[in-house]
Formats: C-alpha cells, structure tokens, sequence
C-alpha cells in the first residue's frame, strides 16, 4: 500500500495572503474521494504536483518550488467544494476564476484515477500554457511595416530609413531636430540652422587596398570641402566586419582630414554585443533612437511607430519574459529538471510566431550566455567515478542543446579539457576513459524516435558519445521529442550502470 501523504513530506509554503475564492461544482464517487485523500508526493522531476487530504480539504502544492496554488474544501454530499486560489502573482499567473474552475476541474481529472499519469498530464499542461503563450504572443505582435516587407533584418532598408529621417530636403527643420537629437545621443556637437548638409548613402571611399562603403556619411557646408562630417555605420544583427571602424576611420580621416570636424558613430540593434576595432566611434543602440522618434516632434514621421514597436518595445517585452525565466534557471536548474524542459521548449522558439525573432536569443551578452547553447540536462543516474591508475575522478553524462542538434557528452566533473586528461592523469586512467567512451557509443545508438534521429559525429568529437537532431515545426512536437529522447537514454545509461 502506497503511503498517504502529509504536510511534512514536502517542502511546502502556505497560502499567501493575496487570494481568492470561488466554488467548483463537481460531482465524486467514494472511490474517487478515496484516492484524492491518499493525496500524492512526487516521484520524478517530470511530476509537478503534490497533494495532501487535511481537515477535510485538499491542498494542492507546485512540486518544484512547493507553492500553495489551490485549497478545495470537499462537500462530498452536496457537490459544490469551496476552492481558495493563489493570487499572488509572484507564485501563479492566473487572474481568471473561470480559467482556474476548468484548470482544476481537469486536474482531479487526472488525480482521481487509480494510477496517476504523472508524465501525460504534464505533457498536456505544458501544451496549454505554450498555445496560451502562442496566443497572447499574436494578439501582441502586430506585424509592423518591415516584417509586412521582410527587411526587419536588412541593414540597406534600415540605413535608407535613418538618411530619410536626417533629410532635410524632404523632411526639412523636423529632420535637422531629429539629426540634432540623433547626435546629442553620440555626445557630439549638433548642427546650427544656417549650416547645410547633405545625407549620403553607400559613400565609396578606396584607402589602401580596402573598398569602404560608408552607410550613412552626412557632409556639412561644400563637399569638395566640407565643414564637417560625419560617419555613421549600422548593423542591425550582424558584428563589425574585419577592423571595419578602423578602416572607416582612417580613409576618413585620409579624404576628409581638412574638415573641421570629424565625428564617427556606431549604432545598433538593443542587445548586441559590441567590441570596436576603432575607439573613435560613439556609439547609440535603437531602443535610445526609439525614444527620441515617439517624442511629439517625430512620432508621427513614416513608419516612426512601426520601428519602436518591432526593434524596441517588442523585444523588451521578449527580454523580460527571458531575463525572469533565466534568474528562475539559475535558481532551479540543478534539481528542477520539468522547468528546465519547459524553458528550453519555449526558449527554442521552434513555433511560427517567435522563429522570426530567432535571432534575438543568441545574444550572448544578454541571455542565452553559453554561445548557442540552449539547455544541459543532467539526471541524477548519470553521475558515476571512474578509477584507474591511481586516480578516481567525478564523470558527468549529460545531454547539451545547440538549436536543433542535441549532442551526449561524457565529461570529467568538473569540466576538464580532454586533451589535458592524459598529461594529467597518465596514459592508464586515458585509455580507460576512451575505452568507456567508445563502449558507450556503441550502445548508444538509438532507435530513430517521433521527431529526433541518430547523426553521425565528427571526427575531432572527443567528448562525445552520441549526437541526434531534433526536427519539429511546433513546441509541442520538440517538447514530446526532447522528452522521448532523455528518456531513451536514460534507459540506456540505466542499463550500462547496472552492467546489462
């Protein structure tokens, strides 16, 4: 007879002070009754729930961080239980009685069978709360002009917007105010009224054995010899290209060293990464360009709105959503492995609606922090020792994501180089290494699963011990395809630990 949970087994916090209250009608059998008083405590990482039956209520607990999100009063003979809902938004999201009414409804679905499906029934939660994610992601992201036209990632198009926006011949004084605040921005000196200037694109400057096409070069006063000017490059996703300021600079400063002034700015898109072969240029990200567009004076310039909204407040909202979700990673990922499975399917952003914007997430100054690496799954059976010639050292197996491919590596814990291990340790516990390593790959070949497949490795692979891709078109086919490939092996790496 399984055991009937308590309070004290689990890590649990109470109801927090900020609830509501709502009835569920809902008929129950005795048996019914019976199994949910047994209540349920976790088995595996997968299972996110635990309940205890108390005083007549039944107290409903997220397994991962043990908050309290729902306490059902049980009216057996009447059918109408009295449920207390979490409302405190830093424990539970959910703001909707009705919403809550049909969570828990489908909940005891689950909980009052003779054996709880643990697995399936976070399969199917996880599904619900990504569509409703999907949803509210559309009902957010109305596509804006330069998606409409498929150069949200053109830097020609976005450079031809910003020469529009300076152009004073066909914005006149509003598009002198906008250059002026542009270089307030950059810490330079603005442009008087009574200067003229002139907005060039493409401007070709041959230096040396170098080609340089300047994106924006605005020239002020005559151009055969000018008062002033200035250089500015725009990348919207991609890095500087080899000492590309540097060179900038120079054929600048070569063609134009008689102008009084020379200023030089680099601007790009919020959350790009940005180391300069030159210091000379200044340089300004979109989302402050953003806030000088939405003043009174300049919001109402063509497609103004339309590019805040999609390289600005858009992907704030987008690095919000991440940030929060990986200050919970560094807190959980050790021993919550459902959460980190939850994150890496959202963070993938395998669905139509965010694969546009996949781009964002491989900022490795703001997020995804190792390269393009998206997820390390460890599992407890898949720690062991490895002893031989005189040395015992921790080994760790574990599954590493890179977008669509998901590579098995056996390493030394904590990490250690491979072509460090033979120096270091002697040729005995090297050979035994390999050997273990080349044993685990023959075993390792998996049977093509739904929606993951076996590759080849290559041939400088010394980590690793097997490699497969993921394909799906949604999260919910990478989810149940990443599932069914951790599971695979982990039997696997069950059966070698018990020398099967």
């Amino acid at each position: 007879m399984s055991k009937i949970a308590q309070q004290t087994d689990w890590d649990t916090k109470p109801m927090p002070e900020r609830h509501e209250e709502f009835i569920l009608k809902r008929d129950m059998s005795m048996a019914e009754l019976e199994i949910l008083k047994k209540g349920h405590i976790p088995r595996a990482m997968e299972d996110k729930w635990f309940w205890y039956y108390q005083d007549g209520k039944l107290y409903a607990h997220r397994s991962w961080t043990g908050y309290c999100v729902y306490i059902m009063e049980i009216d057996f003979a009447r059918c109408e239980h009295k449920v207390i809902v979490n409302r405190d938004d830093r424990q539970y999201k959910e703001k909707s009685i009705e919403v809550d009414r049909a969570k828990l409804n489908e909940l005891l679905d689950w909980w009052s069978q003779p054996q709880y499906d643990f697995y399936n029934q976070w399969i199917s939660e996880s599904y619900h709360n990504i569509l409703n994610d999907n949803i509210s992601l559309q009902k957010e992201m109305n596509e804006t002009v330069f998606e409409i036209f498929g150069i949200e990632n053109k830097e020609l198009q976005v450079s031809n917007l910003f020469a529009y926006y300076f152009d004073y011949c066909r914005n006149g004084y509003r598009a002198r105010d906008f250059l002026n605040e542009f270089l307030k921005l950059a810490g330079k000196d603005t442009i008087e009224t009574y200067e003229s200037y002139n907005v060039k694109r493409e401007y070709f400057l041959k230096f040396k054995e170098y080609q340089n096409s300047i994106d924006i070069l605005i020239i002020v006063g005559d151009e055969a010899n000018p008062k002033r000017v200035i250089c500015i490059e725009n990348k919207v996703i991609s890095k500087e290209g080899i000492l590309q300021t540097k060179r900038y600079y120079e054929a600048v400063e070569h063609f134009f060293g008689g102008a009084g002034k020379r200023d030089y700015i680099y601007m790009t898109k919020n959350n790009s990464k940005v180391e300069l072969s030159s210091d000379t240029f200044s340089h300004i990200r979109y989302r402050d360009i953003a806030k000088v567009l939405m003043q009174d004076a300049f919001h109402n310039m063509k497609y103004a709105e339309d590019f805040c909204e999609y390289y600005v407040q858009r992907e704030e909202r987008i690095f919000s959503e991440i940030e929060e979700n990986d200050r919970l990673i560094e807190q959980n990922n050790s021993d919550d492995f459902s959460l980190l499975i939850d994150y890496l399917v959202w963070k993938i952003n395998a669905s139509d609606v965010s694969s546009k914007y996949k781009y964002v997430f491989f900022q490795t100054d703001v997020s995804a922090k190792s390269s393009k690496q998206f997820f390390k799954t460890y599992l407890e059976s898949w720690f062991f020792e490895l002893t031989a010639g005189g040395h015992t050292k921790s080994m760790s197996i574990h599954l590493e994501g890179y977008e669509n491919s998901v590579v098995l590596h056996m390493e030394v814990a904590p990490y250690e180089q491979f072509s460090k291990l033979e120096e270091r340790y002697g040729k005995e516990f090297f050979d035994e290494y390999v050997n273990l390593r080349d044993s685990l790959r023959r075993k390792m070949i998996l049977a093509d699963g739904c929606g993951y497949h076996s590759v080849k490795l290559s041939w400088h692979a010394d980590l690793s011990i097997a490699k497969f891709e993921i394909e799906a078109d949604s999260y919910m086919k990478y989810l149940e395809a990443i599932i069914r490939l951790i599971y695979a092996v982990d039997e696997k790496i069950s059966k070698v630990n018990k020398n099967e």
